[in-house]
């Protein structure tokens, strides 16, 4: 009776606990989470998640559990929200510093002189435990129909003592359910799997020689393909990736969707991500300069990266992770700034287009088109432009391209419209030799709306006829008098 009354408030305050985390998980978490992610900043992003952690460990404390399940608990919360890639590459760096404080402090409780006194158990343990695990890992593998080889080194890769084991063990001390001496020939064979971990994995290389060498054990060894529906293939492979959803990101990607190129955009603005996925645009939440946040997109598998964001450090920092990623892999680079295109060049980037010289480019463009340049030749200056890394645009070094020498400034166009019982109406261009008479060309004529470019020299003339002439003013003028 006693127990069960002592046990009363302990369940009320579990299902109190799962409440919260429910309604967290559902509801305060991913506003928070929103809410920080607007600001764009990535330092109060990472105190956030931290903040969470720590916060639900403590909670779990106060209620008599442990800190480890309230930290535990946490990360099941933040990994359940769309912001879960970002947090984990975000707390990566974290993640390691920790782990080595863990592994430093797991070290010093170890009693070196056990492994002397019980070798024997020690090695059956180990041997025990790496089977086991290694049996378990692999048959949820090949539950899930993945190749031999993709079962034996998740198995292998799993075959260790885990880290929350530790946290048992410490429990089943404080509750003298282990003693000392088991404690510590558990901790002796934990590390001894954690050592062993590394060579295990390394088996991946040996088993890749030795099936190579027997086509049967090749074909087990590889396994049967998993059928993935075409449509998730396209997604997944030789697709584009756009890092950045401002202008030119959008543009992009609505040329991709006319195409029908495979595409997918990572942004970091989550205002415009909820707005588009409504709109059916395959973009998603992350922080492109961590490697994770790549590799969930599929770099290793993209034909093309296309880095469109203002943040120069951070687009010398995905351009290098992509090239360590995918040496094969296309990266087009927008740049703000020239003195930023030679140092990306070097990071790996196959083209750099700087905003500030394609805009000029684009200016002297049309600049040259209003003096009768050539397109060709225009197209070629762009051209040799674009190929030297814009070091025209930088020296005065370039052979002049002489202008035409005519000269258009002292001719015009204008519109003369036929008026009723004009003399002109009911003949033709060629009738009234216009070229001739008056040194003028007609372009075109804008009949009742209709326009007709170019004129058919033998129409005749309406009232209300517009025609657009070109020539000179002077002839313009005599040629309206006569109108």
């Amino acid at each position: 009776s006693n127990s069960g009354m002592s046990l009363m408030p302990l369940l009320a305050k579990l299902a109190l606990l799962l409440l919260f985390l429910y309604v967290s998980q559902r509801w305060l978490v991913p506003v928070l989470l929103f809410q920080i992610t607007r600001t764009r900043s990535r330092e109060l992003f990472l105190m956030t998640v931290a903040f969470l952690a720590f916060s639900i460990a403590w909670i779990t404390s106060q209620i008599g559990l442990s800190l480890a399940l309230g930290a535990f608990l946490a990360g099941l919360i933040i990994s359940e929200s769309e912001y879960s890639h970002t947090a984990f590459a975000t707390i990566l760096p974290l993640r390691d510093l920790f782990l080595s404080f863990f592994f430093v402090s797991v070290g010093m409780l170890m009693d070196i002189r056990v492994l002397g006194d019980r070798p024997a158990i020690i090695l059956l343990g180990f041997m025990l435990i790496i089977l086991l695990k290694f049996m378990f890992a692999g048959t949820a593998a090949l539950l899930l129909r993945y190749p031999l080889r993709t079962v034996i080194m998740v198995g292998l890769s799993l075959a260790q003592v885990g880290e929350f084991s530790f946290i048992l063990s410490k429990v089943g001390r404080e509750f003298q359910l282990i003693t000392q001496s088991d404690y510590q020939v558990f901790l002796s064979i934990s590390i001894l799997t954690m050592i062993a971990t590394p060579f295990l994995m390394a088996a991946e290389g040996i088993m890749d020689r030795f099936q190579k060498s027997f086509s049967w054990l090749k074909k087990v060894y590889s396994g049967f393909s998993i059928e993935i529906p075409a449509e998730t293939q396209q997604k997944l492979r030789d697709h584009l990736i756009i890092v950045g959803f401002g202008l030119n990101g959008r543009n992009l990607s609505l040329a991709a969707q006319t195409t029908h190129i495979p595409y997918i955009v990572i942004d970091i603005n989550p205002d415009t991500i909820r707005k588009e996925k409504k709109e059916g645009i395959p973009i998603f939440y992350g922080d492109a300069t961590h490697i994770e946040v790549l590799r969930n997109a599929g770099i290793e598998r993209a034909r093309i990266l296309v880095i469109a964001i203002n943040d120069p450090a951070a687009v010398r920092l995905i351009t290098t992770s992509a090239r360590e990623v995918n040496p094969n892999l296309y990266i087009i680079v927008r740049t703000r700034f020239l003195q930023e295109v030679e140092e990306l060049y070097q990071l790996g980037a196959d083209e750099v287009i700087p905003e500030e010289f394609e805009t000029s480019v684009e200016i002297f463009t049309r600049v040259l088109k209003k003096y009768l340049i050539p397109e060709d030749k225009i197209t070629e200056i762009v051209s040799d432009i674009r190929k030297g890394g814009y070091e025209m645009l930088r020296s005065m070094d370039t052979a002049p391209y002489s202008l035409p020498h005519f000269r258009l400034s002292d001719l015009e166009v204008q519109n003369l419209r036929v008026p009723p019982h004009c003399k002109f109406i009911g003949k033709t261009l060629t009738e009234l030799d216009l070229r001739e008479k008056y040194q003028t060309i007609v372009l075109v004529l804008n009949r009742s709306g209709k326009i007709i470019s170019p004129v058919d020299p033998h129409i005749r003339l309406e009232a209300g006829d517009e025609l657009i002439v070109f020539g000179r003013p002077a002839q313009l003028t005599r040629l309206m008098e006569s109108l």
